[in-house]
């Protein structure tokens, strides 16, 4: 989890505040700031079912929505399992 003052300035970093002055505020104040807003991470150090509850549990909550908007039930998506199942578990063994 981030912390506040992570958030904060990733949120600021972001905002169209910081767009029209960030040209103006010096590179290395830049630089530092970008290295605490945004943390450098290695995909082998993501713990991959987390990663897969994560994006399914979106995927159907905005399934959901998209039910909602069009006012008709479309089909589950499958994209994270069956064959994208398979590729990712032999993804894994080959690290």
């Amino acid at each position: 989890m981030r912390d506040p003052l992570e958030r904060s300035i990733s949120r600021y970093w972001r905002s169209a505040l910081y767009r029209s002055v960030g040209p103006y505020v010096p590179a290395p104040a830049r630089r530092l700031g970008y290295q605490l807003a945004f943390r450098a991470i290695r995909p082998a150090d993501v713990p991959l079912d987390e990663a897969r509850n994560y994006l399914r549990s979106r995927e159907r909550s905005q399934t959901g929505e998209l039910n909602a908007l069009l006012n008709r039930e479309l089909p589950e998506r499958t994209a994270l399992s069956g064959e994208a199942e398979r590729l990712l578990r032999a993804a894994d063994s080959a690290l």
